[in-house]
């Protein structure tokens, strides 16, 4: 309805740059030497890491405080939906999260700052317009803004 183009990202850090833990992890380091840490050590984890049980929920805290301080809003029935509002309190942009990928659309001075304001803080991969997947959906959409959603291939899996 307001004709705006849509995009998606994926954030290539994101299990290592959640929120610190709330408890102490320890753990033995990779295998592969790491400098200045003696063989047999154990390193306390401060961040999630991958395989961790809670790393996408400390990534997820994460996103939320980094969407919040751009502007967005979690909408309270969807959560992981978030809108961007002027100050008018028009909408000028959504956002939907899921685990380290992102679905957004929006327009205007706002948007593009806040949009800014994530690049700077989030490791982005490639966005990518007009024709990509989403969830393992294949997403098109169309000159006349219509999109198409097809998911076949999420099917077969």
């Amino acid at each position: 309805q307001k004709k705006r183009r849509i995009c998606t990202f994926d954030c290539k850090t994101a299990f290592l740059t959640g929120r610190e833990h709330d408890r102490d992890i320890y753990c033995r380091p990779p295998k592969e030497r790491l400098p200045g840490v003696p063989p047999g050590s154990l390193i306390k984890l401060v961040n999630g890491a991958y395989g961790l049980r809670e790393a996408p929920r400390l990534w997820y805290l994460r996103a939320k405080d980094i969407l919040r301080e751009a502007g967005f809003e979690e909408l309270q029935t969807a959560k992981a939906c978030f809108v961007l509002r002027d100050k008018h309190k028009r909408n000028v942009g959504m956002l939907v999260l899921h685990v380290d990928d992102a679905c957004f659309a929006g327009e205007g001075p706002v948007w593009e700052k806040a949009m800014a304001y994530l690049r700077s803080k989030f490791t982005i991969g490639k966005e990518e317009y007009d024709d990509f997947t989403f969830l393992g959906r294949h997403v098109v959409q169309k000159p006349d803004f219509t999109i198409e959603i097809d998911q076949k291939s999420y099917e077969k899996n």
